[in-house]
This record gives C-alpha cells, structure tokens and sequence, in this order.
C-alpha cells in the first residue's frame, strides 16, 4: 500500500529532491534485501538527548488545552516516551536541490561512500511494496525555550508524532524529512527493515567525490549483480577543481 498520509506530517511537493548519505556495505544491505533501515527512536536519542522529547511548555500548553480535569498528565507523557522509545522507527532523508558538503563530510565521509538521490514522491510510492503503514514527514526545527505550543496544538488529545518531527535550531543544517514507521507492539531491536521499491526509489547514486574509479566500478558491478541495472550511477564532481581561463 502507498505511504499514509498523517495529519501531523508536513510533506514537501512530490518533486522535491532528497538525498540519503550513507556508506557502501548500507548500500549493499539495501539491495541486496530491498528493504530500508529504519532506526530505532531509542537509538537516535542516544545521541541526541531531545529526540522524541516532550518538553516541559509543551505539556504545560496541552495541560491547558484539556482545561483541568482529572488526568496525569506526567504519566501520560512518560508512557507516551516509552512508546516513542520502543515502537517508533525513522529513516532519515536530506532535502536540497544540490549535493551538499555539510553532509558528505557528517554521513559519507571517506572513499568508500555514496549518496542515494531521489525525490519525496520516489520516497512515497517505493512503499506500494510495504504492508505496513510508513508515515512521511518534514522536520521543524523550533526553539523549545520560546515556540509557542499553544499555537502549535491542533486538539485536545496528545499526538505524539510531533516529538519525532520536532528537532532544535542546531539542527537546522540537516533539512531532514523522515519515513515513520510505528510498530504495534514494544521492541527491543536497534531497528527494522521496510519494504521498498528501490527502482521506483533510486533516481540516481553518486559515488563520493574523494572515491577512485575503482570504487565507481565496484558500485555499478554489485548494483548490476543484484538486477539494479537501470539506476544510473557516476562519481560527484563536488570536489573537482574549477576550469579557469
């Protein structure tokens, strides 16, 4: 079934380029399963303490919104965290119109690497092949001290899927959108697989541009080995020298 669609999710135009920086042996898994990784939320906020957070003005405008009654709303929101924790898995794109240096240098740096260009619609239709539900959304990047909560919840009920689409201003550089997958029960695994169309996906992969000729050649060979055969595939000219007069 196709992606679905969630009222929480901000989804850029269809024809909006994105980008997964990534090693090779990632690469290698991919096709070789045709499936993609999906992390653990538990995973991700090792290394960043606020992911999937509910910070404190955040449950003070929820608290307002419901207008009192007898609930617990501490409770609520630890139970809500251990959900996050242990039934929420994100694969991570990056938007821009072009490669970007900030990106070859933090997920695809070295000689061995590659980054996968597609598109959100490409993102979206590869998921015909799931049986699961996979939401699709843009990251915000908001300033948690001073956002004002109460503008940004549309009802009274606690929905927890901002918490994985909310991110601080530090992170502003990555531009990420996210495929969400929420399990219907608790999990222990570091992540899960997820069906996708990788040829509908793939709209092209570029090898880094710190890479040899070899490395290129190897890319294509083991593309062409698993029946990739179709997806184009060339080395990034990020790194070339200028031609001047």
């Amino acid at each position: 079934m196709p992606y679905d669609p969630h009222l929480e999710c901000v989804v850029p135009p269809r024809d909006t380029i994105i980008w997964r920086y990534i090693d090779f042996t990632k690469y290698v898994s991919m096709i070789q399963t045709g499936h993609l990784f999906f992390s653990s939320v538990r995973v991700l906020a090792k290394k960043d303490k606020w992911e999937a957070a509910f910070p404190e003005r955040w449950k003070e405008a929820w608290v307002k919104k419901l207008g009192g009654g007898d609930f617990a709303p501490d409770v609520i929101l630890r139970r809500s965290r251990e959900v996050l924790d242990a039934r929420a898995f994100v694969n991570c794109w990056h938007i821009n119109e072009t490669e970007s240096d900030a990106m070859w240098r933090l997920y695809a740096n070295g000689t061995s690497n590659l980054v996968i260009r597609s598109t959100v619609g490409r993102l979206c239709d590869s998921f015909s092949v799931e049986p699961r539900f996979i939401h699709v959304g843009r990251v915000e990047y908001i300033d948690f001290d001073r956002c004002d909560f109460d503008d940004k919840i549309k009802d009274r009920i606690l929905n927890i899927t901002p918490a994985l689409l909310w991110k601080r201003p530090g992170f502003k550089h990555e531009q990420e959108l996210r495929a969400i997958y929420y399990s219907s029960m608790d999990m222990t695994s570091n992540g899960l697989l997820i069906s996708s169309d990788l040829v509908t996906l793939i709209e092209k992969i570029i090898v880094s541009p710190q890479s040899e000729a070899w490395f290129e050649e190897l890319v294509r060979s083991i593309s062409n080995k698993f029946g990739y055969t179709m997806i184009p595939i060339e080395r990034s000219k990020w790194d070339d020298a200028p031609k001047t007069a």
